[in-house]
C-alpha cells in the first residue's frame, strides 16, 4: 500500500520501500497537490505555491515538466495527477497522507466521549510526525502551511496531555512537560499541566515554584501577569483542593428535548469530522459560543445530521439540549419570530412566564443570563435568515449552537459553515436498502438512487414506495424513475413529496429570480454561466449574475467551479415543470432563440480565433442582444470551447427538436475541427449526425454534405475505416452534384485520410491529387496543405520515403502561408517518420520532437499522441528501448485522455513491438492482444491485422510457428478484405517464416514469392 508523507520530509512510501521522488522541486509540487488533496489548484495558484516570487522565466514548461514526471512516478492506483479546467488535481485516497490521516484522527479524539478512545487515537495521530513539515523545501507559500502544522501541532499535544492527566498518567508525565515548558516557557496552558502533575505526584513545593517561574517570566518579557484560569489553579493548589486529585465532573440535571436520531442514519462521516473539527480543544480561550450553520438544498439532510450531531455531543453539554423549528420552509407555517423564539426556549429551561419580558431585546438579555453558566447546546432548525437566529445566539463560551437553513448564512459573525451535498453513490445505495429492508439488485438499487439525485429525500420516499409495495422490485421502480416527466410524481408518499420541499423553497423567490429559475430548467446541457443566464433572462451580464448568486445561496442552484451553476437533477425537472405549466409557449421560444443566437456568436468568435484560415467557411453569426464574453486570444476561445462543449452539443439536439432545425447545421459547421483536434469523438458523432438528419429536412444539401464529411472525419481518427468511407462517400456524391470545389476538395482530402488508414495507398494518392489540384483552382492553401500532408503519408506508406519528405516540405509551407499552427504539425510528424524508415534516426528525432512542441502549443492532442508515437518508435530504432516505452505509455495516455482509439491502438502495437525486442515476450503478447482487442471494439481492420501480424512475429519467436501461421493468415485475409497491401506483404513473409519453420519450404517459398509480386505493385518498400 502507497502512503505520502509530508509531516517531516516529502516521502512516498511502498510496501516498504522509499519511492524517488525527484529534485526538491518536483516534490514540492507533490507537496502542494497532497496538502490540497482532490481539490482543483489553479496553475496560476500553484506557480505561486512552488516558486513564490522566484518565478522563473519559463515557470510553465518547467511546471509542466514536474507534473508530467510525477505522473510517471504515480502508479494510476496510488495516485493520479489530472488537468482540470485552470488547474490540476492530485486524486488520492486522503487515508494514504499522514498530513490528512492526522487530522482526521485529530477530530475523532476531540469528539470521543471517552478519555482511553481519544488517547489511543491522539497517539496514532501525534506517531505521524516525523519532524518538520516539508523537511527542506523553501517555499513561501510551505513555510506558512508550514508555521500553521506546527502550531496545530503544539495544540493537539497540549490537549493530549490534559487527556493523560485526567486518567491519572501525571507522573508518567513529568519528563515530558518539562522537556514541553524548556521549549515554550512562556505558555500558561502547558505551565499548568506541569504543576498539576507535580501536585498530584505529592510534589506541592515544586508546583508553587512553576507558578512563580512563569509569572517572572512574563512580567520580565511580556509585562503582563497571569491569566486568569492559571491563577485560580494557582490559588487551588496552596489551599490543596481535594477536587484537583482527580477530575471533576458537577451532577446537573438535564434537559433534553432533541428529536430521535434516525436508527438507519447513513454516511456524512466527513461532514461530521468537519463539524468536530471547529468545535474548541481543552484550554481554548474562546469568548464566544461556538455556532455552526448548515446549508444545504431541500431534502438533502440537514436536520437528521444536525440532530445526529447533537445526540454524539450530547455530553459535552450536559446542561442542556434544546431544539427548535424555526419554520423558514414549514408547509402553512410563517417562519417564527425571534421573540417567539425566545420565549420557546426560555420556557423550555423552566423559566416561568411571568419572568420572560415582552420587549424582544430583554428577552434575548435574559436568555443569554440563563445561559451564561450552562454547558448547552442549542439545534435551531430550519432558520430563514441571519436576522431571525441572531438575537437567539448565547454569549457563553461553553455553549454549541447549531443552525440549519437553506440559506447561507455567510454574514452571521464568526460563525463555521458546513454544505451538505447529495450522498455519494455507496451511502445512497446503502440508505436505499437500510430502509427498504430485505435483498435487492445492486445495479437496480444503484439506478434508483441516480434516478434520485442521490437526495436523501427522494432515496428515502423511494426506498418507502417500494416497502409498501410487495409486488414491486427494484429494477420495475428504476423502470417507474427513468421516465423523466413522471418521475417528481413518483418521488410521493404520504406527507412527504419532493415537490412540496421543493415549492417551499421557490415560493419565496422575488419574481426575477423564479422566471430565470424556470426558464434555465428548460433548457438542455450540464451548467451555465452569467453569459447564458442573461440570454436566458434577456438581461445584462451583472443582473444575471447576482441573480444566479442569489439562487445558490438558497441551494437552487449549485457551483462546482467559480462562475458555473448547474442545477440538480430532480431540481432541473421541478424548473422545467414550473415553466411549462407558467410561461406561455413563446417565452420559452424567445428564450431558446436568445440562447442560439449567443452561442452561435461565441462559437463562431471563438474559432476565428483558432482557425483563422476558415472564417469564410463558417456560418453568419451576428452579434446577440445580450451580453458574450471575451473570446480574443487563444486561451480564452479554447477556455470557453472547453468549458461550454457539452452545451453546445446538447443545445444543438434540443434545437432540431424545439423549432430550431438550422441552428444544429451551423453549431456542426462550426465547431468540427475544434471537436477533431480535441478528440471530443463522441460528441462530434451526435452533432454532426444531429446536422445530417436536419439538413436532409432543410432541403440543405451543402450542409448534408459537409455534416457527411465531418462524420466521415471523426470515424477515420477513431480508426473505423469502414464507416469513415460510407459517409465520405455520401459527401463526396453530394459534393459532385452541387458542383462545389471547396466542399469537394475537402471531402478527397477525407478520402484519402480513410483510404491512407486501410492501407490502400494507391486510392488514397488518387484523392490527395484530385484534391490538391481543387485547392490550387481556389487558392485554398489550406487544404493544398492537407492534401500535401496525406500524399506524403501515403508516399511514406508506399516506401517512397524522399517523396514524402518532398511533399511534407511543401505541405509546411502551405500551413505557414494560410496560418496554420496545427496543420504545421503533421508534415513536422510525417518526416519524423520517413527519417526514421531511412535509418536518420537523429532527424527522426527532431522532427518528432518538433511536431510534440507544436501539438502541445496548439492543444492537437492526437497529434500530440502521433508524434510521441513516432519518438518510442525511433527508439526503438536506436536501441534505446526503455525510452520507447516511456513515449508509448505517453502516448497511450493522451490517446486514452483525448478518445482517440485509433491513436491508443498505434500506442499498444509500438509497445508490443518494444517488449518483442527486449525479448519480453509475455508482455508483448498482452500488448498486442489489447490492440487486437480494440481494434475489433472499434471496428478498425486495418489496426486489427497489425495486430495480428505482431501476434504472429511474437508467437514465432518463442518457437510456436503453429500459433504464428494462425495469426498471420488471418492478417492475410482480412488485409486482402481491407485492400491493405502493405500488411499483405507483411503476413505473407510471416507465413513464409513460419512455413519454414515448420520444414515446409514449398509453401514457404510460395509466400515469399506473392510478397515480392505485392511488393513491386504498390511500387516501393514496406519496411518501415
Amino acid at each position: 500500500m502507497a502512503e505520502f508523507r509530508v509531516l517531516g520530509s516529502v516521502e512516498l512510501h511502498v510496501g516498504g520501500d522509499v519511492v524517488d521522488l525527484g529534485p526538491a522541486r518536483q516534490r514540492c509540487v507533490l507537496a502542494v497537490l497532497l496538502v490540497e488533496a482532490n481539490t482543483t489548484v489553479p496553475a496560476e495558484q500553484l506557480i505561486d505555491r512552488v516558486w513564490g516570487e522566484r518565478v522563473p522565466s519559463r515557470v510553465r514548461g518547467a511546471l509542466h515538466s514536474y507534473l508530467a514526471r510525477l505522473r510517471r512516478v504515480l502508479a494510476p492506483e496510488w495516485a493520479t495527477i489530472t488537468r482540470r479546467t485552470g488547474g490540476y488535481v492530485l486524486t488520492v485516497d486522503e487515508e494514504t497522507v499522514d498530513l490528512h490521516r492526522f487530522r482526521r484522527l485529530i477530530g475523532q479524539a476531540r469528539a470521543a466521549v471517552d478519555d482511553e478512545q481519544a488517547l489511543a487515537m491522539g497517539e496514532q495521530a501525534l506517531g505521524l510526525w516525523r519532524g518538520e513539515p516539508f523537511t527542506g523545501l523553501d517555499s513561501p507559500w510551505l513555510a506558512s502551511v508550514r508555521a500553521t502544522l506546527e502550531r496545530e501541532h503544539f495544540d493537539v499535544r497540549l490537549d493530549h496531555y490534559d487527556r493523560r492527566l485526567r486518567v491519572g498518567g501525571h507522573a508518567a508525565l513529568l519528563p515530558v512537560l518539562r522537556a514541553e515548558v524548556g521549549r515554550n516557557p512562556l505558555d500558561e496552558r502547558l505551565a499548568g499541566q506541569l504543576a498539576l502533575a507535580l501536585y498530584r505526584g505529592g510534589r506541592q513545593a515544586e508546583a508553587l515554584e512553576v507558578f512563580q517561574e512563569v509569572r517572572r517570566r512574563l512580567v520580565a518579557e511580556v509585562g503582563i501577569e497571569p491569566g486568569p484560569d492559571l491563577q485560580r489553579l494557582q490559588e487551588r493548589i496552596l489551599r490543596a483542593d481535594r477536587d484537583l486529585v482527580a477530575a471533576h465532573r458537577p451532577d446537573v440535571r438535564r434537559h433534553n428535548d432533541l428529536p430521535g436520531d434516525l436508527p438507519d442514519f447513513t454516511g456524512r462521516d466527513a461532514e461530521v469530522d468537519a463539524l468536530l473539527s471547529v468545535l474548541p480543544a481543552g484550554g481554548d480561550r474562546r469568548t464566544a459560543a461556538v455556532v455552526v450553520a448548515i446549508d444545504g438544498m431541500a431534502g438533502v439532510g440537514k436536520t437528521a445530521f444536525a440532530v445526529h450531531v447533537a445526540h454524539r455531543l450530547a455530553d459535552r453539554h450536559p446542561d442542556a439540549q434544546l431544539f427548535l423549528d424555526l419554520h423558514a420552509h414549514t408547509s402553512g407555517r410563517e417562519p417564527r419570530d425571534p421573540a417567539d423564539a425566545l420565549d420557546v426556549l426560555l420556557r423550555g429551561l423552566g423559566v416561568p412566564g411571568r419572568r420572560i419580558p415582552d420587549d424582544p431585546e430583554a428577552r434575548a438579555s435574559l436568555w443569554r443570563s440563563v445561559l451564561a453558566d450552562r454547558k448547552a447546546l442549542v439545534v435551531l432548525d430550519n432558520a430563514v435568515n441571519v436576522a431571525q437566529v441572531r438575537p437567539l445566539l448565547p454569549g457563553n463560551p461553553a455553549c454549541l449552537v447549531l443552525i440549519t437553513s437553506r440559506h447561507r448564512l455567510i454574514d452571521l459573525d464568526s460563525t463555521r459553515t458546513l454544505s451538505l451535498d447529495v450522498l455519494p453513490p455507496g451511502d445512497a445505495a446503502t440508505l436505499f436498502t437500510r430502509v427498504v429492508g430485505g435483498d435487492h439488485a445492486v445495479a437496480a438499487v444503484d439506478e434508483v438512487v441516480r434516478l434520485c439525485g442521490r437526495l436523501p429525500l427522494a432515496v428515502r420516499i423511494a426506498a418507502a414506495r417500494l416497502r409498501s409495495r410487495p409486488a414491486w422490485t427494484a429494477a420495475h421502480l428504476a423502470q417507474r424513475l427513468r421516465e423523466e416527466h413522471r418521475r417528481l410524481g413518483e418521488l410521493t408518499t404520504g406527507d412527504r413529496s419532493v415537490v412540496a420541499a421543493f415549492s417551499l423553497s421557490h415560493r419565496y423567490l422575488k419574481p426575477a429570480h423564479q422566471r430565470l429559475f424556470r426558464l434555465l430548467g428548460t433548457l438542455p446541457g450540464v451548467d451555465f454561466d452569467a453569459h447564458l443566464a442573461a440570454a436566458v433572462a434577456d438581461s445584462d451580464f451583472h443582473e444575471a449574475e447576482r441573480l444566479l448568486e442569489d439562487l445558490l445561496d438558497v441551494h437552487l442552484l449549485q457551483q462546482r467551479s467559480a462562475g458555473r451553476y448547474r442545477f440538480h437533477d430532480l431540481l432541473r425537472s421541478y424548473a422545467a415543470r414550473l415553466s411549462a405549466d407558467t410561461d406561455h409557449p413563446d417565452v420559452r421560444n424567445a428564450a431558446l432563440t436568445r440562447v442560439l443566437a449567443y452561442y452561435l456568436h461565441t462559437s463562431a468568435a471563438a474559432m476565428d480565433v483558432i482557425a483563422t484560415d476558415k472564417r469564410g467557411t463558417r456560418p453568419d453569426a451576428p452579434m446577440p442582444a445580450t451580453p458574450v464574453p471575451s473570446v480574443s486570444n487563444l486561451e480564452q476561445a479554447l477556455s470557453w470551447l472547453e468549458a461550454e462543449r457539452p452545451n453546445l452539443v446538447a443545445v444543438a439536439v434540443h434545437s432540431a427538436d424545439h423549432g430550431h432545425p438550422t441552428q444544429a447545421n451551423h453549431l456542426s459547421a462550426t465547431l468540427w475541427r475544434f471537436l477533431l483536434v480535441g478528440g471530443y469523438f463522441d460528441d462530434a458523432l451526435v452533432l454532426h449526425t444531429v446536422a445530417v438528419t436536419t439538413a436532409r429536412s432543410t432541403g440543405d444539401r451543402f450542409r448534408e454534405g459537409e455534416a457527411h464529411l465531418n462524420i466521415g472525419l471523426t470515424y477515420w481518427r477513431l480508426g473505423r475505416s469502414k464507416h469513415a468511407l460510407t459517409h465520405l462517400e455520401r459527401a463526396l456524391a453530394l459534393a459532385e452534384d452541387l458542383d462545389d470545389d471547396a466542399l469537394l476538395g475537402r471531402v478527397l482530402v477525407g478520402l484519402g485520410l480513410a483510404h491512407w488508414g486501410s492501407g490502400r495507398y494507391r486510392e488514397a494518392l488518387g484523392c490527395y491529387s484530385r484534391g490538391l489540384v481543387l485547392a490550387r483552382r481556389i487558392g485554398d492553401r489550406n487544404l493544398e496543405g492537407q492534401a500535401l500532408v496525406g500524399t506524403g503519408f501515403n508516399y511514406w506508406g508506399l516506401g517512397r520515403f524522399q517523396e514524402s519528405i518532398d511533399h511534407h516540405r511543401q505541405a509546411i509551407e502551405s500551413a505557414q502561408d494560410a496560418g496554420d499552427r496545427g496543420l504545421e504539425g503533421y508534415p513536422l510528424v510525417g518526416m519524423g517518420f520517413a527519417h526514421w524508415s531511412l535509418g536518420r534516426y537523429q532527424e527522426a528525432l527532431d522532427h518528432h520532437q518538433r511536431g510534440l512542441r507544436l501539438a502541445r502549443e496548439v492543444g492537437d492532442r492526437s497529434l500530440e499522441g502521433r508524434a510521441l508515437h513516432g519518438l518510442g518508435s525511433t527508439c526503438r530504432s536506436l536501441g534505446r528501448h526503455h525510452d520507447a516505452l516511456d513515449h508509448d505509455l505517453r502516448a497511450l495516455r493522451v490517446g486514452r485522455e483525448a478518445g482517440d482509439r485509433s491513436l491508443e491502438g498505434r500506442a499498444l502495437h509500438g509497445l508490443g513491438s518494444t517488449c518483442r525486442s527486449l525479448g519480453r515476450h509475455h508482455d508483448a503478447l498482452g500488448y498486442f492482444e489489447q490492440a487486437l482487442s480494440l481494434a475489433r471494439a472499434i471496428d478498425s481492420h486495418n489496426l486489427e491485422t497489425e495486430a495480428l501480424n505482431g501476434l504472429g512475429e511474437t508467437t514465432r519467436a518463442t518457437a510456436d510457428p503453429v500459433a504464428a501461421l494462425s495469426h498471420h493468415r488471418r492478417a492475410l485475409a482480412l488485409a486482402r478484405e481491407t485492400g491493405n497491401q502493405a500488411e499483405q506483404v507483411r503476413a505473407h513473409e510471416g507465413i513464409a517464416h513460419a512455413h519454414s519453420d515448420l520444414g515446409q519450404a514449398e509453401e514457404a517459398d510460395r509466400h515469399r514469392r506473392e510478397a515480392a509480386a505485392i511488393h513491386r505493385d504498390i511500387g516501393g518498400s514496406t519496411s518501415r
